[in-house]
């Protein structure tokens, strides 16, 4: 999930060789998505995004579809606020990538949420 169309389409085109990809350009898109029944086993989201932030979309998750969103990874060039920053720090460390994406450690964090069991 990401409004960047070129690092959107880029990190899809990179994740495909490894995974089953869908995209979306705001977390508003998303969210309904899950809320209908749609099933992901991870979700990478941007931090800032217009309509609906990565917090924001996060939160949303965390009450539809609780497991998700325990494998949601945000994915930022830098929290413009301290608040932000703070909400950043206190997700674990593989939840938080910065940008560019390094691909590597991206698909060792989705592994170890494949490997943490079922899908919501």
């Amino acid at each position: 999930v990401d409004d960047d169309y070129a690092v959107r389409t880029s990190l899809c085109r990179s994740l495909r060789p490894h995974h089953d990809v869908d995209d979306a350009d705001d977390g508003a898109a998303v969210v309904p998505l899950i809320e209908a029944g749609a099933k992901f086993d991870a979700v990478l989201m941007d931090l800032e995004m217009p309509i609906m932030n990565g917090r924001q979309a996060l939160e949303a998750l965390a009450v539809v579809a609780p497991t998700l969103a325990e494998r949601t990874i945000i994915l930022t060039g830098g929290a413009r606020t301290p608040e932000l920053q703070r909400w950043l720090g206190e997700l674990r460390p593989e939840r938080v990538h910065p940008k560019p994406v390094n691909l590597e450690r991206l698909l060792a964090s989705l592994q170890r949420f494949g490997d943490s069991g079922d899908r919501d």
